[in-house]
């Protein structure tokens, strides 16, 4: 499970084996593992490459096999998720269906105001 209000996904095995799956449908179509290391002169024919391997009638291509690669993934760390899961962060977290563990997050704060800065209202006015 994913703790207190928390969220559950497929098991582990079946994860990888999406994982697996959207590999070798990505290194049928474009002829490389995804990942790969694209020479900057080739970059944008490698683009144009994501985009024409797929189903453009299912409405896919390369480029969305590499997102639900990353996604499916990423539900594969083993991590302490407990910020990501917390009811609170839901509206706050980046990507509602890419998990951050904890030891990546950024906490954010609000810093006090500085003298003579834009809040102060010593301005003789």
């Amino acid at each position: 499970g994913g703790g207190a209000g928390g969220r559950s996904g497929p098991s582990v095995d079946n994860v990888k084996a999406r994982v697996a799956q959207l590999q070798r449908m990505y290194e049928s179509g474009v002829g490389a593992p995804i990942g790969a290391h694209v020479p900057y002169a080739q970059c944008e024919a490698h683009f144009m490459k994501l985009l024409s391997t797929g189903d453009a009638q299912q409405g896919w291509n390369a480029i969305d096999i590499q997102f639900q690669y990353v996604e499916a993934r990423s539900a594969l760390f083993i991590h302490d998720f407990a910020a990501f899961n917390h009811a609170d962060n839901f509206d706050k977290n980046r990507y509602a269906n890419v998990a951050a563990p904890e030891h990546s997050r950024v906490k954010l704060t609000v810093p006090p105001p500085v003298a003579g800065g834009a809040d102060d209202d010593d301005d003789g006015a």
